[in-house]
């Protein structure tokens, strides 16, 4: 645990760490680029356009999850709030076990109403397995290739029996 304004880089790196701060903190400038969404006075701005819209207004705080900015194997959880009397009110939310049930996700915003709302959010890197979860006509297309490799095989050797 390492608590303090001055945080180094080194002491850091590949390390889960886990902020808490209010949405005018000073120190969510180190990371405020891997925030997936970050405070910028009274409004706030999205890592990339998530087809999110919400009052800033009305929100009372922000949890998030992303990777780490001090290196590639830690993860970054931050907690952002209003002010005092929002932490007091997420406090009072978090006592039921029903409402930590709602919190998932890379996203959670919590508003003044005190409701949640959670977002999974997917910047995942391209691999084989993702490959079919994210481009299935990839998959079907392979399929109708092997189909016809079988077709024309079996055509192939049929015609052979017939000579013989």
């Amino acid at each position: 645990v390492i608590l303090g304004d001055n945080l180094e880089t080194n002491s850091l790196k590949d390390r889960n760490i886990i902020f808490i701060g209010r949405f005018n903190d000073k120190r969510v400038e180190k990371f405020a680029d891997k925030l997936w969404i970050k405070p910028e006075g009274e409004k706030f701005s999205f890592k990339k356009d998530l087809g999110l819209y919400f009052d800033g207004f009305n929100t009372d705080c922000i949890f998030q999850a992303d990777y780490s900015p001090f290196g590639k194997n830690g993860v970054l959880y931050s907690i952002l709030y209003n002010d005092e009397s929002s932490l007091l009110k997420l406090n009072n939310l978090l006592e039921k076990t029903t409402n930590i049930e709602r919190i998932y996700g890379q996203v959670s915003i919590i508003t003044k109403l005190g409701l949640i709302h959670s977002f999974t959010l997917f910047e995942k890197k391209l691999s084989w397995i993702n490959l079919w979860e994210t481009r299935p006509i990839i998959f079907y297309l392979i399929v109708f290739i092997f189909v016809i490799i079988i077709t024309i095989i079996t055509l192939y050797y049929s015609k052979k029996k017939r000579k013989i």
